[in-house]
């Protein structure tokens, strides 16, 4: 399939790096959904869309310093795959998890090794639980942890975690929930090699941001629930290590949605939190900056789209706020490239090839 490429370059910014942004696609769609900071540049990870079987594929990108595309490759087996999330092993290769939509059952994920030059060096269907969405994947000491959701035949569907080391063997897995729809989200390591998850969990009709803590052998140690007597809608989308506990980026929703941040102490216990105006309708990602927290925020009003960055300090006061307008963007995901500067991914609308995959560098 034939594909365009655009990268456009503009100002100057203080970390030494030129703010840039760039497209991706061809006739169908692309999308990116997940991006993290490497050696020399960016990777980052979605699908791209074809007309014949397989109509999905992973899509992988890397991008230098100034935003050029090193390489850009797809993969995948006969099925269908959607690229959800990424991260590195300490030998410098990318390990790339995917949603399968397999015609021969649809039981697993897909999980794809290749080197620094997007070379395939293995893939392999991994986990037993059925309808398995991978959300997040990150890397520990022996190996890394995925976080999701999956279908069990005890209840709906429940949150899902899975353990697997360096070689490509499941080490444990699990799911964790009640008995309506539980997903988790995102996943952190922490101390004495813990998993902290977040997402949500629905509880007597409402949906709560959940929060569950596992030892290293994925058994739970405490959950604790969050807007149980609040709105009737709240997700944790991401979370990153505090001095005294942790910060929860996601949303709050009754009519409409709202971004929301929450803060917990050490045993998950509230600190404080966080919410913003409606144009402002889902914090998607977290990162620390220069002793303060960057959120990545979706924005939308009645006449405009596009994504914002927010600052907060440690007792959650809003420091500084950037809003960038793009038309027809879906911003998913960003990694800091240098303080106050970081790189967001996602999918934008085009009048000749529609849905793109898009990046752009921006900061404060």
């Amino acid at each position: 399939m034939e594909k365009t490429l655009a990268v456009l370059l503009t100002v100057f910014l203080a970390c030494s790096l030129w703010a840039f942004s760039g497209t991706y696609g061809g006739e169908c769609s692309e999308e990116l959904n997940a991006v993290m900071r490497v050696d020399g540049g960016f990777v980052a990870i979605g699908y791209v869309e074809h007309y014949d079987e397989p109509y999905l594929q992973v899509l992988a990108i890397k991008l230098d310093d100034n935003g050029e595309v090193l390489w850009a490759r797809e993969y995948g087996t006969t099925d269908d795959e959607i690229g959800r999330a990424l991260t590195v092993s300490p030998e410098g290769n990318y390990f790339l998890v995917a949603q399968s939509r397999r015609s021969n059952g649809n039981r697993g994920f897909l999980l794809i090794e290749v080197d620094n030059a997007g070379n395939l060096l293995r893939q392999n269907v991994l986990g037993k639980r059925e309808e398995i969405t991978p959300r997040n994947l990150i890397s520990i000491s022996d190996g890394f942890v995925i976080a999701g959701e999956c279908r069990t035949a005890k209840n709906y569907f429940q949150g899902y975690v899975s353990k697997i080391d360096w070689s490509n063997n499941v080490v444990w897995e699990r799911d964790f929930g009640g008995s309506d729809f539980d997903s988790a989200l995102s996943v952190i390591e922490v101390e004495k090699g813990n998993l902290l998850v977040t997402g949500f969990s629905w509880q007597q009709d409402r949906q709560n941001l959940w929060l569950l803590m596992l030892d290293r052998d994925g058994n739970r140690v405490w959950d604790r629930h969050y807007g149980e007597h609040g709105l009737p809608f709240y997700e944790g989308w991401d979370i990153t290590v505090a001095t005294d506990g942790y910060v929860i980026t996601g949303r709050s929703s009754q009519f409409s949605s709202r971004a929301y941040v929450l803060k917990v102490g050490p045993w998950g216990e509230p600190l404080w939190e966080f919410s913003l105006e409606e144009s402002f309708p889902l914090a998607l990602s977290i990162a620390p900056d220069g002793g303060y927290y960057a959120i990545l925020l979706s924005y939308v009003t009645l006449s405009e789209e596009g994504f914002a960055f927010l600052r907060l300090d440690t007792e959650g006061n809003e420091l500084d706020r950037r809003v960038f307008t793009v038309r027809e963007l879906e911003a998913h995901s960003f990694a800091p490239a240098c303080p106050g500067s970081f790189l967001v991914v996602g999918t934008i609308g085009d009048e000749r090839y529609g849905r793109q995959a898009y990046w752009r560098l921006a900061g404060f």
